[in-house]
């Protein structure tokens, strides 16, 4: 339906993304009830974990540290009071929908959430049931993809001018400390005054850099505000094929939206963008929204009551608070090396434009009825969606940071009785050499990393990179050794930032013994007896032979007398 606005003279046309109804800002429009699609007993859409896997989300770490948004806020603006969604201080937190969505996918509660209306208070506006599922979705998947991340959820007081959503609530937000990252997910047609609300979008003075993230609308081909702002990160919408919760391809959503601006003019961030020479065109990046196909689940007990409070939900308005939700862990991992969160106009879109094409998955296939994807940037998914993984370490300007170094470490003593433990006693064995065995051959090369045990038997390994690593002790002559007592080396994987000791050896001295084996022929165990006798025996034997040989001669003579 259309109507003609009471604060302008023109026709509005407004949309809550993911149900793609539209409207009039008007005072009393609202989206209609009844284009909710029905609610289920149990979630019917893909969960966080298999989202999360197949975007690479699951595997962001800077070091060993788990990127998940901790120390950042993600505001979100929404229109209307969600009244299933309580604040974490309020006493029935525990029945929250929030707190049931979180229970399902067994996802920690935020560390805060707080809902306000647009003035900080809790005067929350009246309900609307399309503008609570919104909030439910929005709610819920920012808080998905970054867990530790604070959430404040700010409720404009109607959808029926822009001063309402934007200059009131989106104002009032920027101002709150600990905020880096707004998420708004709702669109309209372009209008001539729009650029006066672009200066809502932006960072306060004295601030910390805020991005603003906008869903690119799901109505196709069209641009809308305020995705088309400069200073608003546009998202448009893909529809996901997995294996499992494998990534295997992407192509257009149709009723994504995206196309070029009438009025806004085109950034410097944009002058490699050949769609237009002169106007902003979005969006800017892509991710996930086919609601039937590809859709994700949401908890609403407002619309679906306890029976049925579970939604399969889509359109670029999920988009939106995931982007934010990496914007978050972006700005985490910015933190953890002592640098201010990004600033939207002047940081993010700027980066995001010059970063690798590596670190998007590039959509080429399909269309939206007035736009086709193709390589590079198009007018319905930007670049692409994000290889999370390696897009937020470039995107927060974290990719040159060296990983944390590793360490092994261990000790070095005497295994005096070679049981290849330590006893009391025992001593430690100094400035004996250690060697990383790289090539595995079982000796020392050169070239080969070394460490030399210091007075106390101590060894250390510093500056490694993650991996497996064999430790082997290059053994002096005499000496064996004792632990470990199978292989004589170690193999020892570390991790990125590990330091690992007791990485221990044990070294037993070699004794050398020799003797003698003889036969004790006279039993007496003394080998130097059986040495005389044998002397005795050799010299009765020459004496009979002595007597025998005088004989002999003696016979001889007779028997020549006799014959004579």
């Amino acid at each position: 339906m259309s109507r003609r606005s009471r604060s302008r003279s023109v026709s509005w046309l407004f949309e809550i993304l993911e149900q793609r109804c539209l409207f009039s800002l008007t005072p009393v429009a609202e989206p209609l009830a009844s284009a909710l699609p029905a609610g289920s007993a149990s979630p019917p859409g893909l969960s966080p974990a298999t989202i999360k896997h197949a975007y690479g989300i699951d595997s962001i770490k800077f070091g060993s540290t788990t990127g998940d948004g901790s120390g950042q806020t993600i505001a979100i603006i929404t229109a209307y009071d969600n009244p299933r969604l309580l604040s974490s201080s309020d006493p029935n937190f525990s029945t929250s929908d929030l707190r049931k969505f979180d229970a399902q996918f067994g996802l920690p509660d935020p560390p805060s959430f707080r809902k306000v209306d647009q003035h900080g208070g809790t005067s929350y506006p009246g309900p609307s049931p399309t503008w609570a599922n919104e909030a439910a979705l929005d709610v819920e998947w920012a808080h998905a993809v970054a867990p530790k991340a604070n959430l404040l959820l700010v409720e404009a007081p109607s959808a029926t001018t822009w001063t309402d959503l934007i200059a009131g609530p989106v104002s009032w937000a920027r101002q709150q400390p600990g905020v880096s990252v707004i998420s708004l997910s709702f669109a309209g047609g372009e209008f001539s005054g729009e650029t006066s609300y672009d200066s809502y979008l932006t960072t306060p003075s004295g601030h910390q850099g805020i991005t603003f993230v906008a869903a690119a609308g799901d109505n196709g081909a069209a641009a809308m505000y305020p995705t088309v702002s400069p200073n608003v990160i546009g998202v448009g919408g893909t529809r996901i094929t997995l294996s499992g919760s494998s990534y295997v391809s992407e192509s257009v959503w149709g009723s994504s939206g995206g196309g070029i601006s009438t009025y806004e003019s085109k950034p410097s961030y944009q002058s490699g963008v050949t769609q237009s020479s002169s106007k902003r065109t979005v969006p800017d990046v892509a991710f996930d929204a086919d609601p039937n196909f590809s859709g994700v689940s949401a908890y609403d007990s407002y619309n679906g009551g306890g029976s049925t409070p579970w939604y399969k939900m889509g359109g670029t308005s999920l988009g939106a608070p995931v982007w934010a939700g990496l914007i978050a862990i972006t700005n985490q991992g910015r933190a953890l090396q002592g640098k201010g969160s990004l600033e939207g106009r002047s940081q993010t879109l700027p980066t995001l434009y010059s970063i690798s094409g590596n670190d998007f998955h590039d959509i080429t296939g399909g269309g939206n009825g007035g736009f086709a994807a193709g390589p590079g940037y198009d007018l319905i998914t930007g670049r692409g969606t994000p290889k999370a993984n390696t897009l937020v370490p470039d995107l927060g300007g974290l990719a040159q940071s060296p990983p944390s170094p590793a360490s092994i470490a261990g000790n070095l003593f005497n295994d005096s009785n070679g049981n290849a433990k330590r006893d009391s006693g025992e001593p430690n064995l100094a400035n004996r050499t250690f060697y990383i065995d790289a090539n595995k051959n079982g000796k020392f090369d050169s070239g080969e990393k070394t460490a030399k045990a210091d007075s106390s038997g101590n060894y250390k390994f510093s500056s490694l990179a993650a991996g497996t690593y064999v430790i082997r002790e290059q053994i002096p002559s005499g000496w064996r050794v004792s632990l470990p007592t199978t292989t004589w080396s170690q193999t020892i994987a570390v991790s990125a930032g590990q330091n690992r000791s007791g990485v221990n050896f044990a070294d037993t001295q070699k004794v050398l013994i020799s003797g003698n084996v003889f036969n004790d022929s006279n039993g007496n165990k003394t080998k130097g007896s059986e040495r005389l006798a044998r002397l005795h025996r050799l010299e009765q034997r020459r004496q009979v032979r002595e007597q025998r040989s005088q004989h002999a001669d003696g016979l001889q003579r007779e028997l020549q007398v006799h014959h004579a």
